[in-house]
């Protein structure tokens, strides 16, 4: 931990720009000898008057990278955050709406499928079903050699 926070002032120290990426769960890896959640590296970049820069998306690093910036006054940075948070409320808002929407459409597809298999169903108890069974046999061998697909 002591080494952490070293490295992180260092960082801060060297620029004003830091591109971090460290993983929160990879325990098995030999070299990874201080797994943090990303909470811990905030507090530890705060500490150095700097903040997570959330306009910018790291992802193309890594899962868990993060860009960090000296941050200025806290009122900034809840006002940063505060932008942050209500335009991901209205994404997570738009994504629960269009979850909605698709297992509505789910729900309409799943009945026509279940009324359809009760068509099918009720067709095949039909005599008219039973007595074309060779005939319908006999069709699918010959569409199938003339595809190619099956010899005589």
């Amino acid at each position: 931990a002591d080494d952490a926070q070293l490295a992180v002032a260092t960082l801060c120290q060297s620029g004003d720009v830091i591109l971090f990426s460290s993983t929160p769960d990879d325990f098995d890896e030999v070299t990874h000898i201080n797994v943090q959640g990303p909470e811990y590296w905030a507090e530890l970049f705060s500490a150095q008057g700097f903040a997570r820069d959330l306009t910018f998306d790291a992802g193309f690093v890594s899962p868990h990278a993060a860009l960090y910036r000296p941050f200025g006054t806290v009122a900034e940075v809840v006002v940063r955050y505060e932008a942050y948070l209500v335009r991901h409320q209205d994404m997570v808002r738009n994504l629960r709406a269009e979850v909605d929407r698709r297992s509505s459409e789910l729900g309409a597809v799943d009945q026509e499928v279940r009324r359809l298999n009760s068509e099918l169903m009720a067709l095949k108890a039909t005599k008219t079903f039973r007595y074309t069974a060779t005939a319908r046999a006999l069709w699918a061998r010959m569409r199938a050699m003339a595809l190619g697909t099956r010899k005589p």
